[in-house]
C-alpha cells in the first residue's frame, strides 16, 4: 500500500479524481476500487481477516458492499 501521492498514477491507469473518490486495488492484472479493493486487501491479510474479505464477495453482503463503502467514505472525518 502506499499513498496516491507517492505513486505513479498514469502507469496503474488512474486518474486522480479516481484516487481522490476511493480506494483501489491495482495488482497482478486485478483493478479493483471502492468496497471490491477493501475486500482483495482484506483477503490477504492473517487471521479471521481474510475470512471477512472473502464474505463480503459474496451475496447478500457483496450487494451492501458499494453503499456501506459509499457511506463509510463520506463520513470518515467521524471516524478518527
Amino acid at each position: 500500500m502506499a499513498p496516491s501521492a507517492e505513486l505513479d498514477l498514469a502507469r496503474l491507469g488512474l486518474t486522480p479524481a479516481e484516487v481522490a473518490a476511493a480506494v483501489w486495488w491495482v495488482a497482478e492484472g486485478e483493478r479493483l476500487s471502492g468496497h471490491r479493493a477493501v475486500a482483495r486487501l482484506l483477503r490477504e491479510l492473517d487471521g479471521g481477516w481474510g475470512f471477512v474479505g472473502r464474505a463480503i464477495g459474496v451475496p447478500p453482503l457483496v450487494w451492501l458492499g458499494g453503499p456501506v463503502y459509499r457511506w463509510i467514505a463520506g463520513n470518515r472525518s467521524r471516524f478518527g
